[in-house]
């Protein structure tokens, strides 16, 4: 299509999960091109849960790592 927008066929959405606003990656090997569809995290809750120890506010310390990422990110 025009600006090189391509058209995933439904049937194969649906498998792969793909939904609107996900990133999927594009890979060119031996003369094929591969699309991969997102990565999914089946448990965030699980994934997420311990990164802040439990005697510590979790909203500060989000604030504080969000801080500190802007301070490193700006010159």
């Amino acid at each position: 299509m025009a600006k090189w927008q391509t058209v995933i066929p439904k049937s194969v959405r649906e498998l792969a999960k793909i939904s609107i606003g996900d990133e999927i990656k594009w890979k060119y090997e031996s003369g094929r091109i591969i699309v991969i569809p997102p990565d999914r995290v089946l448990s965030p809750s699980e994934v997420l849960y311990g990164l802040i120890p439990s005697g510590m506010d979790a909203v500060k310390e989000v604030r504080r790592v969000r801080e500190e990422g802007l301070k490193r990110a700006l010159p």
